[in-house]
């Protein structure tokens, strides 16, 4: 098989790693009108490919996510995040704070 019009052998393939949101929408504009968009996709995800764009979707820990924050702080999870999974994210009367409770108060008296 050639890869004669496959877009990832046309531009920077840092694009298609990039760590910049904005820039892994680029590169999946880019992937839109690839010949081979479902099979790199399905390969990537057979192989659990760590990061990056692979057949027009953005790929973390070999799963498909809906967006990507820029580097920073991270969030609490947010639902959704993983297309293919439940949210675990818990009410907040379900959460405990430890060292919060009236009998240390009472402890160090």
């Amino acid at each position: 098989m050639t890869h004669t019009g496959w877009p990832c052998r046309e531009h920077d393939p840092e694009l298609w790693f990039a760590e910049r949101p904005e820039l892994l929408t680029r590169a999946q504009a880019i992937c839109a009108d690839c010949p081979v968009r479902a099979a790199c996709l399905d390969g990537a995800l057979r192989r659990r490919e760590p990061w990056g764009v692979w057949g027009g979707q953005i790929v973390v820990q070999g799963r498909i996510i809906t967006h990507k924050r820029g580097r920073g702080r991270p969030r609490k999870p947010v639902p959704g995040y993983f297309s293919d999974r439940p949210s675990t994210v818990r009410p907040d009367s379900e959460r405990s704070v430890v060292g919060s409770g009236p009998s240390e108060v009472n402890a160090s008296r």
